[in-house]
């Protein structure tokens, strides 16, 4: 447990400003979000706080399993994005810190990745809670514009349906030229102060 918590603490504190070899090329802002509101703009400024609060959180989790997860996501300072990597189905998971619960890791889903004109599209296409959106490359990491719906309605929301479904992020990769990415949402509106989707490539 000691080892987790230690792993944890310093992933919170190396991530905080971007993260080991995380020079600004690596930073997440408002800058490519086409038409956001203020909240959300300023979400985004605020990315490195929400996961740096997230992180610390996820320090109080019961969980050892839960708590490796996470800091095996985030131990080695993640790295660019590999673009002719991204297309493609993944299985998919989203874990929440902080909030109502220190640390949630919730199942494996589907998600997909496919290219459009200039951007890419990433959807989550099972489970419960799912969202659909914009990825548009930011130097080495995406910037993610969308919105989150539910798995009884019909098709997809997008961002600016509704500002209560908006969701901004970036998405990185876990390791250097591996399909192992993750996509990080900063302060939610709903349950959590950090969300994370976690995806790797269907077997």
């Amino acid at each position: 447990m000691r080892k987790l918590v230690f792993g944890l603490g310093m992933s919170a504190a190396m991530l905080f400003t971007g993260g080991i070899g995380f020079a600004a090329p690596f930073m997440c802002d408002s800058k490519p979000l086409l038409d956001a509101t203020p909240d959300d703009i300023s979400r985004m400024d605020n990315f490195y706080t929400s996961r740096t609060r997230g992180l610390g959180a996820a320090l109080a989790a019961e969980s050892d399993a839960e708590q490796k997860i996470v800091s095996e996501l985030f131990e080695s300072g993640l790295a660019p994005v590999d673009e002719t990597l991204l297309p493609g189905n993944y299985e998919c998971r989203t874990i929440k810190m902080g909030g109502i619960s220190p640390l949630v890791v919730y199942s494996w889903f589907r998600c997909e990745i496919r290219p459009e004109e200039a951007v890419y599209t990433i959807r989550k296409t099972t489970g419960s809670q799912n969202f659909f959106g914009v990825l548009r490359k930011r130097n080495d990491l995406f910037v993610y514009q969308g919105a989150s719906s539910y798995g009884y309605e019909d098709g997809v929301r997008l961002y600016g349906d509704d500002e209560e479904r908006n969701q901004v992020g970036c998405l990185s990769a876990v390791t250097k030229g591996n399909r192992h990415f993750i996509l990080e949402l900063p302060f939610p509106r709903f349950e959590s102060y950090h969300d994370v989707i976690e995806l790797r490539p269907v077997n």
